[in-house]
This record gives structure tokens, sequence and C-alpha cells, in this order.
């Protein structure tokens, strides 16, 4: 398993990068109402350096105004900032049409799992390649896509229980009673591992709105799986005894949207294992729809040590010619797998989440505005302990909002901040 620290992450960051990520956070941070001061920074040195940077308090519109013109100003340096320079105050306002800020705001902290706030957003610049513009598109994007389109985190807090329960979804619960998808192991990189079972897909099985919720549950579950550094998943589709039959174009350009548009930089490797001769007409044209990021992470195996070569024997399935003896029954949920009624404490777990909100975008804020390196350096080590206190507070929160999913009644998954 590789120790070396990962690269791009909120402890990692070159001068430029760290440059990005806070004009990223300025664009996030006035579009909430906040008001944000920046000075200039003079990358070529690595130090901050403070030029004149008053703002004018006679409106809300000239001051924000003022506030992306001086992005404007800052001088280009290297190709990893070299797009960066140009905000548009319009731009998330644009995107989320119909939106209001205040819940904008209020989705970016539910979708954070255990992951810090700053290390969910490098992931959309990261895809982005450092890129200001193309990233808070990105960002603003997945917003509209959380908040009026796919309910992610509605879906996430209802698990397959509600469906259940209220009987109205069978082909979302057929898909977890066949275990089309299976979280076990970790590859050799310590990243969990997906195993998609294609014979087991019928397109008649799910309509698709049972598709995208159950894709949806399959990934916020193994982001649960996630503790950092380890930050991505790996994905197997196991076409052991596929057929034409199992094709269904729509949840595989639904898995690879997902991916590439809404949870950017989570896949870690994706094996095509035993792929039939019938595949490789399939393949032609899946391939014209990756990103050639995604792309590169694709690998080809045939044979059992095909696979050893990314996962170790212990953490590959019996069925795949493993040793691991993990062998998937659904568990229906029942009444003990409600979350825990205790308004009370929910109460007072949903107040410190925040006052910690309130105390990372004012380290945020100060740390965007600082004018030398050392007070930079001193909120931004603020910023990462308030981070790791906030996924802290997810553990300790999720029992009171969240139904308890098929993994934690598998005994598989006790969420964890690490």
């Amino acid at each position: 398993m590789t120790t070396s620290k990962a690269i791009g992450r909120i402890d990692s960051l070159t001068p430029e990068q760290e440059l990005v990520l806070k004009q990223v956070w300025a664009q996030l941070l006035t579009y909430w109402g906040k008001t944000v001061e920046f000075p200039t920074v003079n990358l070529s040195s690595a130090k901050l350096s403070k030029t004149t940077s008053h703002a004018s308090h006679h409106s809300a519109g000239k001051e924000k105004k003022k506030r992306f013109a001086r992005f404007r100003s800052a001088p280009k340096h290297t190709d990893t900032a070299k797009n960066t320079n140009t905000l548009d105050p319009k731009l998330i306002p644009g995107i989320v049409t119909g939106l209001k800020p205040e819940d904008v705001e209020r989705q970016f902290w539910e979708m954070l799992r255990i992951d810090s706030p700053d290390n969910l957003v490098l992931r959309f610049v990261r895809a982005r390649k450092f890129d200001l513009k193309n990233a808070v598109t990105m960002i603003a994007n997945t917003f509209n896509w959380r908040l009026a389109e796919s309910f992610a985190d509605k879906v996430f807090l209802e698990g397959d229980y509600v469906a259940y329960q209220e009987k109205n979804m069978p082909g979302l619960i057929k898909q977890f009673e066949l275990g089309k998808s299976i979280i076990t192991g970790t590859d050799k990189e310590g990243r969990p591992v997906v195993v998609v079972r294609t014979r087991l897909h019928k397109p008649s099985d799910q309509n698709a709105e049972e598709m995208l919720k159950y894709t949806i549950l399959v990934i916020e579950y193994a982001r649960c799986f996630l503790m950092e550094p380890v930050d991505t998943c790996s994905v197997i589709f196991d076409l052991t005894d596929f057929s034409l039959s199992n094709m269904d174009n729509a949840p595989v350009k639904l898995l690879i949207s997902a991916f590439e548009a809404h949870y950017p930089e989570s896949l870690g490797i994706l094996l095509i294992h035993k792929a039939p001769w019938v595949f490789s007409s399939i393949w032609n044209v899946i391939k014209t729809w990756l990103d050639p990021v995604v792309a590169s992470k694709i690998h080809f195996t045939k044979t059992f040590d095909d696979l050893t070569e990314h996962i170790d024997a212990d953490n590959i399935l019996e069925e795949m010619g493993g040793n691991n003896k993990f062998h998937y029954k659904y568990v229906t949920p029942g009444t003990s797998d409600n979350f825990i009624q205790n308004p009370e404490e929910r109460a007072v777990l949903e107040k410190e989440r925040a006052n910690l909100a309130s105390q990372f975008i004012e380290a945020t804020t100060k740390w965007i505005e600082a004018t030398d390196l050392e007070a930079s350096n001193a909120f931004l080590s603020q910023k990462i302990v308030l981070g790791q206190k906030m996924a802290a507070n997810f553990v300790a929160l999720d029992k009171y909002k969240r139904y308890r999913g098929v993994y934690e009644r598998l005994g598989l998954l006790d969420v964890k901040s690490g």
C-alpha cells in the first residue's frame, strides 16, 4: 500500500495551486453573501504581499464588482494557474438558477461525509486541472444536480429503508436483493473495491429513477468506506457470463456521468474483467463517452493473475478465484434500522456543525485575506483542524439522521472519521 502523501490535497498544495483554491473559495463565499477582500499574491517568490485593496462599501453590488476585479488583475504565473485570473460573479447564479444561495450553502455542508471541506472542493479543482472557471462551473453544476435533479443527499439518508417499507420502488430493492454491486475488500492501495456483477443486470428489472437511486447509493456508501488519506475507490466490472441481454447503455452512461461530473477524483482504477468477444464492439462505443482522465484509469484483466496485479488474493471474492469468503445476502431493513429518535441530541450536534461551519468560513476568509505567508499558513492549519472536527461531527450526527444501510446491516460498515 502506498504511503506517500497524495498531491493536490489540502496539505500538499504548491503555492500556485493554493492560490487557485483561495480563488475558488472566494467565488463560493461571495456567492453565499460573505465579504472577502483580497491581497495581490506574488507566486514567483511563494510569498504573500499586500497591495492596495480597499473595497468600496457604498453598496453590495459595487463591493462585489471590485472584489472580482482584483482577481482579474492578478498576474499569470504558470500553466497550473493560467486560466484562473478571470472571475465572473454571475457564473454560479447563472448555473444554479431557481436555487437560493442559502440553500446552496446548506447543500455544500450536507455533501460532506468524512472528507474535509477543502479536499471536497479540491476534487473538482483537480478534475479541472486547477482552472478556476472550469472548476467553479463543475461545482455549481453539481450543486444543481444534487439539489434540483438527483436529490442525492435525500437518497443517501433514506437508503433502501424507505423504499422497502413503503414498497414504492421495487426495482431499487431488487437490485439490492440481487447484489448487483458489492463493496468488499480493498485493492493494493488500500482503496475500497466495488464489484459490479454485470450478469445480474436486466434492463427490465428497474426504471430510470430506480437505477439512478441505486447508483447514487452505491457511490455514497462507497464514500462512507473511505478514510483520509485514502479518498478514492476502485471498481471491478466482472463480465463473467455477460451476454447482450445484460447490456444497457443508460446505466453505463449514468455511471460514467456520475464519476466524471458529480463525484470527480473518486475513482482509483476500473478493472474490466473477463470481457467476452461480444464486448469489443460495445467497448468501441463506450470509450467514446469517456473523459481521458477516466479512460486512463481503466484496465482490462482476463485472468486471476491479472487481477492480483491490482488486488491481493485475500481481497478478491471466491467467485472470482480469490480467498475473500464474503457471500452477499440482502438483509432486509427492519424497525431497528431507523435512525435514532433523539431530537434533543440531534439538535445539539446540528448546532455544533453549524458553529464549525461558521468557524471554517471565518478561517477561510482570513486565509484568503492573509498578507504574509506565516499568517496564511496559520489559518490553513486552522482549516485543516476544523475539517477534521467536521468529519467527527458527521460520524456523531449520522446515526440521528440516516437510516442504516445494507452494509451496516451486514456488519461491514462502521462509519468512522479516522
